[in-house]
């Protein structure tokens, strides 16, 4: 039977999009006019476009795209609630898909969407779908975001899926500000920390000596941090060294609790997401894993996802997974008795955003003590050592050939 992809209204004036079966195109209008839709393109989505749609999905990423792009160039989480909400407005303001998707390829804030797009306009030219272009592009669309887009596209919602993914990052980038503006001290310390040890230079040395040395000191900082940092980020690109990281994380007394947290959090709010929109549950769960950033806790939910088709219920697939706390599945199992999954699921992320966000103050509280602690350290050291030299130099002075050996001071 033909497959026919569709442009409409509801009754409500509503912009829909999906894709339907029918034995020919009249009968394609009769079906959308039954649902009360206002129809405003029909078109057969021939078995070429359909071919080279999953000839798109099957082409080799390259190192380019699935490695080097999403650690040097990922999309910020403000970008992409930007995207998002741009895209759902533009369909909503009568947009077809190739116009919107053209609209943002000129506009997207980051290279990587506005090539994203570019590759959505001419697939919507061919009559695919959006979503054959979305899993190319691994620095911008997790694949809980294409499981979504995916489950929009199909139900003619797709406008309802963005604004959800927008809300979605928009609540992300607001955890992130959040995270940065309590680490901030903490970085003015490690600051201090390096280049402490360049003051007593300037103190007691001249300015010329000192802005040579703090520049270099700078210099080799700077190229560390760079080389630690995108090092540490293309090592977490491999799996299995992800995975036991990602699982020592859990296990480190306090830490491992905030992990464990966030985690959690991430992945509730994703799968209350994703069941919301109708994504099949063991698609869901492993999609969800993906996107609560710990592959430990992905890898346990994955490996029993494959009961859900069996008709297992997602509180029982968590308990058995052993990585949820004990109040996210009581929720979960109320919710689950209520019919009401979604609504428990986002009320346990949540909760855990909350003590996530708790956590973290006693943990910057603690760090901040320790980095007292060891710039403290490192001052006490350098004022004993400067002291030591000097009297070290006042002895050199004294000594007998001076004529002064009444002088003895010993360096400490």
């Amino acid at each position: 039977m033909p497959t026919f992809r569709y442009d409409a209204k509801d009754e409500q004036g509503k912009n829909l999009s999906g894709e339907l079966k029918a034995e020919s195109e009249r009968e394609a209008v009769r079906q959308l006019h039954a649902r009360g839709n206002f129809v405003l393109r029909v078109a057969e989505q021939k078995a070429a476009a359909r071919a080279a749609a999953a000839a798109v999905e099957q082409v080799p990423l390259g190192l380019w795209r699935r490695v080097l792009q999403p650690v040097f160039f990922p999309v910020s989480s403000k970008a992409l609630s930007l995207y998002f909400s741009s895209f759902a407005s533009t369909i909503n303001a009568g947009m077809g898909m190739y116009e919107a998707a053209v609209h943002l390829s000129e506009r997207a804030t980051s290279g990587v969407l506005r090539a994203a797009s570019k590759e959505m306009a001419e697939a919507a030219l061919k009559g695919q779908p959006i979503t054959t272009v979305a899993p190319r592009y691994p620095a911008a669309f997790q694949p809980f975001v294409i499981s979504m887009l995916e489950a929009g596209d199909k139900a003619g919602m797709l406008d309802q899926a963005m604004r959800q993914l927008a809300e979605y990052y928009k609540h992300a980038h607001e955890l992130e500000q959040l995270a940065k503006f309590e680490s901030f001290y903490i970085k003015i310390l490690i600051f201090a920390l390096i280049f402490v040890p360049t003051l007593p230079t300037l103190v007691m040395g001249s300015f010329e000596a000192w802005l040579p040395m703090i520049l270099g000191r700078l210099l080799w900082v700077l190229l560390g941090f760079g080389v630690v940092w995108y090092g540490w980020r293309l090592a977490m690109r491999v799996g299995f060294l992800r995975h036991v990281v990602d699982r020592i994380k859990l296990c480190i007394p306090f830490i491992g609790s905030i992990v464990r947290r966030g985690a959690v959090a991430k992945w509730c709010r994703a799968m209350s997401m994703l069941y919301a929109a109708g994504v099949p549950v063991h698609t869901a769960l492993l999609a969800a894993g993906e996107s609560s950033g710990n592959m430990a806790l992905a890898a346990s939910t994955s490996a029993y996802a494959g009961r859900a088709l069996a008709g297992d219920s997602i509180s029982s697939i968590m308990a058995a997974s052993g990585d949820f706390p004990d109040m996210a599945m009581d929720l979960m199992v109320t919710g689950e008795r209520s019919g009401d999954v979604e609504s428990s699921l986002a009320k346990v992320a949540e909760y855990y955003e909350e003590e996530t966000k708790t956590a973290g103050k006693q943990g910057v509280i603690l760090v901040v003590f320790f980095a007292y602690a060891i710039v403290m350290a490192i001052f006490a050291y350098y004022i004993i050592t400067g002291f030591s030299n000097y009297a070290g130099q006042l002895n050199e002075w004294a000594a007998p050939d001076s004529g002064m050996n009444w002088i003895v001071i010993k360096p400490l």
